[in-house]
């Protein structure tokens, strides 16, 4: 017997026996075998009908392209995550292209704000019968931030590696750090507080770009979520019951 998916969640389903009611063991959808007979005239019925409901017989445009491609209505999570990287492609693009043009980068600055609405409002675009809500709307937006953070690191990683060993630009990364340091330092001996660490190791600035990295990152993944969540709740408020 061929391998299926489950329709809702998309996972394998095992311990099938033919011609009995079963539940997805990973999110409980119920699912129906079909004989190859019964399949084949379903299909016919299915294709007939899209020649009299969708225009020029297109049925593909309405989301619903055969028997097997499930309910129109569920998440398409590959379809989602193909958005997702549309996303982070356009992302990457804007980055490299700033390393040439200096004013991109606020051009990839604000897709990167607007990606996990744009994102979302592509997928629904491509997928019009899925049920969007919040909690989709969220965890796409967190695959969208995730896909753009990774790419946009990929190109600054690959930046500072040309600079310092293609270039030998690294003596002006350094005096940039060097000065960066200086100020935390200067502007805490100002306010008179300890410092909880000695800038002048070594391993500590290195930890302390880390962290800040990590931080900044953490921060567009919250905003991603969010903004996410809030481009599927009014999604989910203007379609129609």
């Amino acid at each position: 017997m061929s391998e299926r998916l489950c329709p809702r969640c998309h996972n394998l389903l095992t311990d099938e026996n033919a011609g009995v009611l079963l539940y997805c063991s990973h999110c409980g959808a119920p699912q129906v075998l079909l004989s190859e007979e019964l399949r084949e005239q379903a299909a016919e019925s299915v294709s007939a009908a899209s020649e009299q409901s969708a225009p020029g017989g297109n049925f593909a445009e309405a989301g619903l392209t055969s028997l097997d491609s499930s309910d129109p209505t569920a998440i398409d999570w590959p379809e989602a995550v193909r958005v997702a990287g549309l996303g982070g492609l356009i992302a990457l693009g804007l980055d490299l292209l700033s390393t040439l043009i200096q004013p991109v980068l606020l051009l990839a600055m604000l897709w990167a704000l607007i990606a996990p609405i744009v994102v979302l409002g592509i997928y629904c675009s491509r997928r019009k019968l899925t049920r969007i809500r919040a909690g989709f709307g969220a965890r796409l937006g967190l695959v969208t931030g995730l896909a753009i953070a990774l790419c946009m690191f990929i190109v600054d990683s690959v930046q500072l590696i040309v600079e310092r060993f293609v270039f030998h630009r690294g003596a002006q990364i350094d005096a940039t750090l060097v000065t960066l340091f200086t100020t935390v330092q200067q502007s805490q001996a100002a306010s008179q507080q300890p410092m909880p660490f000695n800038l002048a190791i070594p391993e500590f600035r290195v930890g302390l770009l880390l962290f800040s990295l990590g931080f900044g990152v953490s921060l567009y993944l919250v905003y991603a979520v969010i903004s996410g969540a809030f481009g599927g709740l009014l999604r989910s408020r203007s379609r129609t019951p």
